[in-house]
């Protein structure tokens, strides 16, 4: 799993396949980290004489730190969509209107 994230951290595309291959590497390194998270705390409740409540703890800090990357590239992704399509991006309390592009009319 390690070698894979690092594989796929590495490639480097134009924007758009730049945002899936970072959804697949955090996917993947989600996944490394509730793996490792699991080794963990299984020895640390092993060494501390059966702390079973240290095992939904963990998950919560676990989906708390994996959570975060996700809604960054979720906003990142919405920025590339509306930059491509020429809509507004919503920053903080103000709307910034992308300039569209004028179709030629037929005659």
């Amino acid at each position: 799993m390690l070698a894979g994230t690092l594989v796929v951290g590495n490639d480097h595309g134009d924007d758009g396949d730049a945002l899936s291959i970072q959804a697949v590497h955090l996917e993947m390194a989600a996944d490394a980290a509730a793996v490792g998270g699991v080794a963990v705390t299984r020895v640390v409740i092993d060494a501390t004489g059966g702390n079973t409540w240290l095992d939904p703890a963990a998950a919560l800090v676990i989906a708390g730190v994996v959570a975060i990357h996700p809604a960054r590239l979720l906003v990142r992704i919405q920025a590339s969509l509306s930059d491509r399509a020429g809509l507004a991006v919503v920053v903080g309390s103000s709307a910034v209107r992308r300039p569209t592009r004028r179709r030629r009319r037929c005659r």
